[in-house]
């Protein structure tokens, strides 16, 4: 008995730690995880570009818990060796994701 619960705590376990990673490289609708710009490649990680260029980028997050999606989001296109980082907490159900956008 003490076994199979430590096999099923086991198997829960990997279960959460495996959601948690597939959910967040999840991208939202009519967004992609990297696009090319004149300065090279934007990558994004824990959300979605839009769409950019060499001055702004925009961008949408999707919870990878619950799928909740933001608006639009628009910053400077970060700079090479400068990326673009936020610490993100979803207002449906709290949480944390962390947002990447540099270029790679």
């Amino acid at each position: 008995m003490k076994r199979t619960i430590k096999i099923i705590a086991q198997l829960a376990a990997v279960a959460g730690f495996m959601f948690m990673l597939t959910g967040c490289g999840t991208v939202p609708k009519g967004a992609a995880a990297a696009v090319q710009i004149t300065t090279g490649q934007l990558q994004a990680t824990g959300a979605g570009i839009v769409s950019a260029n060499p001055e702004f980028t925009t961008y949408r997050i999707k919870c990878g818990v619950c799928g909740y999606e933001t608006g639009e989001i628009v910053i400077p296109t970060p700079q090479a060796g400068k990326p673009y980082t936020l610490n993100w907490v979803c207002p449906k159900c709290g949480h944390k994701q962390l947002i990447v956008i540099q270029i790679v």
